[in-house]
This record gives structure tokens, sequence and C-alpha cells, in this order.
């Protein structure tokens, strides 16, 4: 047996024995994992588990020591080809490689993708949060798991005022967001067309003036007409027809904007200039 194959098997056998350790000990939560559970509800049990970071795969899917792939719930860090790639993988790495984390699942199990969905603790930091407020990844609340949606939120906007990576381009709003983003519609989606729709939401006390800001993918768009978000309120476009009010506007299309499987959301203001792209 070569040097190499020595040290491999070593360094195997190592990560195997810190995760028997782990998932034997009982682990204090941390006071940044206390904090934003009793954020999300003072009285209510979350139960959590732990895990040894073995691998990072992006800057918000982790690897355990036996194969788990593990999705950063409630964000979206980089693809390979897209810009900050790179620095979110080393942040994460830097966050949680080799260490024991806690992680706490919301409502849903387990993603599209066939991940696991949790959120990520580690001593006193709350990996999702970081990672965001880091500006290496985006917050992305998707129902039903918007327990701390909040919280990301607030550190998006602290990444965007800082003009961190992946802000670092944009003429971003640092008070407006794409809320939820719902491109799949139940059923067949040409005869369910409102049921696809994108909910922008104002964090901030003043009002936004959307006069005229168009929202597009490829090749359909959608242009605001005297519309006024107010200060720390939503707005849903729906794909659909309807009669448009201050919570929801409808966009009037007859077939599907929206691909089930992937596009990009962009909204601009009324200089073109790029506001928010959302990829999915």
């Amino acid at each position: 047996m070569s040097k190499r194959e020595v040290y491999t098997c070593v360094l195997f056998l190592l990560v195997l024995f810190l995760y028997g350790c782990a998932k034997e000990s009982i682990v204090e939560e941390s006071p940044g994992e206390l904090a934003v559970e009793e954020e999300a509800n003072a009285t209510e049990v979350i139960p959590s588990d732990y895990e040894v970071v073995f691998m990072v795969l992006k800057g918000d899917v982790l690897i355990t020591p036996f194969g788990k792939e593990i999705s950063l719930t409630g964000v979206d860090a980089p693809e390979r080809s897209e810009p900050c790639f790179e620095e979110s993988v080393d942040k994460l790495k830097e966050l949680v490689l080799g260490r024991n984390v806690t992680l706490q699942r919301d409502v849903s199990d387990m993603s599209r993708y066939g991940r696991y969905l949790r959120y990520a603790f580690i001593d006193d930091v709350f990996v999702n949060e970081a990672m965001v407020r880091s500006g290496l990844a985006k917050a992305v609340a998707e129902e039903p798991d918007t327990r701390y949606s909040d919280l990301l939120y607030e550190a998006e906007v602290d990444a965007v005022s800082k003009r961190l990576c992946l802000w670092k381009d944009l003429e971003a709003d640092p008070c407006l967001f794409v809320a939820f983003f719902n491109y799949d519609a139940e059923g067949v989606d040409e005869y369910n067309l409102n049921d696809e729709f994108v909910t922008f939401r104002n964090i901030c006390k003043a009002k936004i003036d959307l006069d005229d800001w168009v929202v597009q993918d490829s090749s359909e768009a959608y242009v605001f007409s005297g519309f006024v978000l107010g200060p720390e309120a939503a707005v849903t476009l729906h794909s659909g027809k309807g009669q448009d009010s201050e919570l929801h506007l409808y966009w009037n299309n007859e077939l599907s904007v929206w691909d089930d499987k992937s596009d990009t959301l962009y909204l601009r203001n009324p200089n073109g200039n790029l506001i928010i792209k959302r990829h999915y």
C-alpha cells in the first residue's frame, strides 16, 4: 500500500470517528441558535440532529461522511458558472468543513432535488444567515419553509447596502425583494395561471414608486403602470387574468410565463438598470 493510500485510509477513519462522536454526544444549543429559535417561537421545541461536514459541494450544499446531501434552507448560492461561486464555497468551508454542525428542519424534509433541507448552526453562528450576510448567497423564502425568512431578508438588506460580492454590480434597491416565487402552478399551468406568481416585498418604512418598472424573463415582459408599493407592504403579480388591486396584480397572459424547470426573473427600473435577478 502506497503512502497516499495509507493517508487516505487514516483520514477516512478519522472522519468516521468524529462522525460517531458527534452522533453519540449531547450537544448543547449555541447562543446563536437559541436566539433565532426564540424569534421563531418562544415555546416551540424544534428538533435538531447533528452531523460532521465531510465536503462542501457549493455555497449552500453540505455532504456528510456517508454521502447525505444537505441543502441550506432559505438561501440560494451561486452555481459553478455564476459570479461569486468560488467565494461562496470557500466561505462555507471556512464555517463548517470537518466540524460538527447542528441541523434543524423547517416543514419540508427534502427539496425537489432530493436533498435534505436544513438550517445549520455551529457555535454561535447561524450558517444560513452568515452566507447571506456575506453577500455570498441570496435569501429565498419558499412556502412552507419560512421560519427565519425575516432574519434572512434582513441579512440580505445588509449585504446589498454594502454591495458585497453578489450585489457589487447591481444597482439594487435594499428595500425591495422577491418574497415568494411560485413558478410551477398546481396542475396544468395554462388551466391555473393565477397560481403561477411572484410576490415582491418592500421591507422599508418608505413607499416605492414602481411606475414603468419592468418584470421579465427571456421572452415575456410586464410593465408596472402607476403602481406604488406601500411601506412594509407586498404585492403579488399573477400570470393570469384578474382585477388589479393594492395586493394583487395580473399579467393577463394566455400562457404560462415561467418555465417549470429553469428560468430567470429580471426586475429593471425605468432607466433599464437591473435591480433584481432571480434564477432557478
